[in-house]
């Protein structure tokens, strides 16, 4: 009787944890047997955002993240479904999951040009799509896709969601449905059974983790970095001279400035002249070395 309710599409458990930064709870159905791997891979891992490694300076408004858990047994990736509203397992490696390949090693790879076998469905260079195959092979194929991955299957075309109702007593559960009646008072009444595909996916068992993380890398060419945003943003010159410089460097670049308003070097000796630095000269042999009475502008 325990291993059957294991597997008993009818015991179900809702689960109930909280989601993080959320007042919500998960509520997603899943089979007893399901639960555990549910629990932790989800909600203690996933949720949690442990898998990325998000930049230090993400409060300030950088967006780079980096790889930083992937799977390893199963070897693959995690894939968030808007649909279903969680997160589920590829298996397979990243290499193979990626639509693009690098030239050079697509021209190493050896691709038949016959198909494997032959039969009377029509093929493209051949190729045989899905479709094609008998329905007792899809069914087979079905099989072996967890729960997540028939429900997301299911949503694709009509042929395979008929295909996916054909392996629901398999691999499907149980759920009661209730309806809201209105009869003096509100209360809830049961109406159906419903059955339907939980959203649990492949338990993941173990964790990659990468050593190297390009986190560094990145905080040398952070735009939000406060130093760099201080220090390293190129300004013009304040007085329109036509030079460009880092902001660390205006208080030097103003100390001989040409266009910079400066007194007079008589100063001292009562002149109380206020000139452009590149006129200076021009000041200075318009009047007396001793006394300036003459201010340019």
């Amino acid at each position: 009787m325990a291993a059957h309710l294991l597997i008993c599409p009818a015991n179900v458990i809702d689960c109930m944890t909280a989601i993080p930064e959320t007042v919500n709870m998960c509520h997603k159905p899943v089979k007893r047997g399901e639960f555990s791997w549910h629990s932790r891979n989800i909600h203690a891992e996933i949720s949690t955002g442990i898998l990325k490694l998000k930049c230090p300076l993400a409060y300030a408004g950088c967006d780079f993240s980096c790889q930083k858990l992937s799977p390893l047994v199963p070897t693959g990736h995690v894939t968030q479904s808007d649909l279903l509203n969680t997160s589920g397992l590829t298996i397979g490696s990243d290499a193979c999951s990626s639509p693009e390949q690098p030239v050079e090693q697509s021209q190493t790879l050896d691709y038949p040009t016959i198909p494997c076998y032959q039969n009377d469905v029509d093929s493209t260079d051949g190729l045989f799509f899905l479709e094609d195959l008998p329905d007792n092979v899809i069914e087979q194929i079905l099989m072996f896709l967890d729960s997540f991955s028939i429900n997301n299957l299911a949503l694709t075309c009509k042929f395979l969601r008929s295909f996916c109702k054909s392996v629901v007593y398999n691999k499907g559960i149980v759920e009661p449905v209730w309806q809201k009646i209105s009869n003096g008072g509100k209360h809830w009444d049961f109406l159906k059974w419903k059955w339907s595909f939980s959203s649990a996916c492949t338990p993941i068992r173990k964790w990659k983790y990468h050593l190297s993380t390009p986190v560094s890398e990145h905080l040398k060419v952070c735009p939000f970095y406060p130093e760099r945003i201080i220090k390293d943003e190129i300004i013009p010159c304040e007085n329109e001279c036509g030079f460009t410089m880092y902001r660390h460097q205006l208080m030097e670049h103003k100390k001989r400035c040409q266009m910079e308003m400066v007194n007079c070097l008589n100063k001292d000796g009562g002149c109380v002249a206020v000139v452009l630095r590149s006129k200076m000269a021009a000041h200075l042999t318009q009047v007396s070395s001793k006394h300036c009475t003459v201010q340019l502008t």
